[in-house]
């Protein structure tokens, strides 16, 4: 259970901690406000004993492991624009701050869900065949 919930934390701050050291935000917003360590740790709390019934839930996991880090580029892209970075270390550090997921995914030795798809951020519906 410990594991689940350090890799739902990294999951969900890994991202902004990276972000903020070259931003000079100091100390990262991530350890500022105890909300978002706590909706992480509920994360991996609430995903543990619902582990075996999350396969029938995977496409659901799909969409939103999409809207997750889509979200997360917006927020970093935002927050280095604020710093007055300009656009192309916003896009930067847009991506930056998304990459909680493939973190995950390269501690538990799988290869990150962006890199092994094509079209990852496209419903499969949609994808060219």
């Amino acid at each position: 259970m410990v594991g689940v919930v350090v890799l739902g934390m990294i999951t969900a701050l890994g991202g902004g901690l990276i972000r903020d050291v070259p931003i000079d935000s100091q100390p990262p917003a991530t350890l500022l406000d105890w909300r978002h360590h706590t909706l992480a740790t509920v994360g991996g709390l609430v995903a543990f004993p619902l582990s075996r019934h999350l396969r029938r839930l995977e496409p659901a996991i799909t969409v939103l492991d999409a809207i997750g880090p889509s979200t997360f580029a917006v927020i970093g892209a935002s927050k280095a624009l604020e710093a007055a970075l300009g656009v192309a270390p916003a896009i930067l550090l847009g991506m930056v701050t998304a990459v909680g997921g493939t973190i995950r995914d390269t501690l538990v030795g799988q290869v990150p869900t962006v890199l092994r798809t094509g079209l990852y951020a496209i419903p499969p519906w949609w994808a060219p065949r």
